[in-house]
């Protein structure tokens, strides 16, 4: 924090004026965006502190990771401060990508400030986690995509919407977007005004896809240097969310992702009598320094075997 004797008193009840009103503008953008019935808050982050506390992806020590609060996935991340003292995100990357280290339930709302000098994506990102520490991107919410040129929402890497061109970014100009997902509905809010409200046409199948026991990870998107973002916010909305696979789900073969190029058989036909779908740790070794981890494998139960 700048202490009083190194600026004029006047100075310094600007810098402090102008801080108020920018908390004011963010509270008055959300307000406009009431929140749905029965929504809970899982997460929120001000970085008002000098270390940002994420870690890279594949680093699953155990200790560590309770200390953190985000897995930072592609490009750099740290936290910085303004000339009062406020911290913020900032994040640089083609792109950069940066989780929030709690699953989400398939139903969510993100909501966050942002702002940069520079043109670029300010975006959001709900992504499915995949075995070997790999994050599969579902649903880009694009704010300021093309150079700041356009406003989109993406599933996996193909749009669903004409590309919008209202409430685009500006330079130095700080933005509160509000992103919900509810089911099949897709919104994106930018300072109270709506830019989408669209539905998912193939949503029956993305959504069996991540309903899974994993949950999904929701986070930011930067592209470009030095984008900004401040003041996160991460509610679980109502819906469905399964924390485990039924008895009865479908039951799928997973490819084992090793050193070799081994040639998969087909897999088998199987039947499962009065058993159902457990989870089996499984050791795995992987390259150095992770070494050895211990992964979830979903196995079909068969007459207490396992196949």
């Amino acid at each position: 924090m700048i202490k009083a004797h190194h600026l004029p008193r006047s100075g310094l009840g600007l810098i402090l004026l102008v801080a108020a009103h920018l908390r004011m503008t963010e509270a008055i953008a959300t307000a406009a965006v009431p929140l749905p019935e029965g929504a809970t808050l899982l997460f929120e982050d001000d970085f008002n502190r000098s270390v940002l506390e994420a870690y890279a992806a594949g680093n699953i020590d155990a200790e560590a990771r309770k200390q953190m609060r985000w897995t930072s996935v592609k490009g750099s991340w740290e936290t910085r401060h303004d000339e009062s003292g406020n911290g913020y995100l900032c994040g640089s990357g083609t792109p950069g990508e940066l989780l929030c280290d709690r699953a989400a339930g398939i139903n969510f709302r993100l909501e966050y400030t942002t702002w940069s000098t520079n043109v670029g994506d300010r975006g959001a990102i709900m992504a499915l986690p995949l075995p070997n520490f790999v994050y599969k991107v579902v649903y880009l919410f694009q704010i300021g995509g093309g150079n700041s040129r356009y406003n989109r929402i993406y599933r996996e890497g193909k749009p669903l919407v004409a590309a919008d061109t209202t409430m685009l970014p500006r330079a130095g100009v700080r933005q509160r977007v509000v992103i919900q997902k509810q089911d099949d509905l897709l919104e994106m809010f930018v300072d109270g005004q709506r830019l989408y409200a669209v539905k998912d046409p193939e949503y029956s199948r993305t959504g069996e896809e991540i309903s899974g026991p994993m949950g999904v990870s929701v986070g930011l998107m930067a592209w470009n240097t030095d984008i900004c973002f401040d003041d996160v916010k991460i509610y679980n909305l109502p819906g469905p969310r399964r924390e485990v696979l039924a008895a009865n789900a479908a039951v799928e073969f997973s490819l084992w992702r090793g050193f070799g190029t081994v040639r998969p058989e087909p897999p088998p036909d199987v039947t499962i009598l009065g058993g159902g779908i457990e989870n089996v740790p499984t050791l795995v070794n992987l390259p150095e320094p992770v070494g050895h981890v211990l992964t979830n494998d979903y196995c079909a139960a068969i007459g207490g075997a396992q196949d």
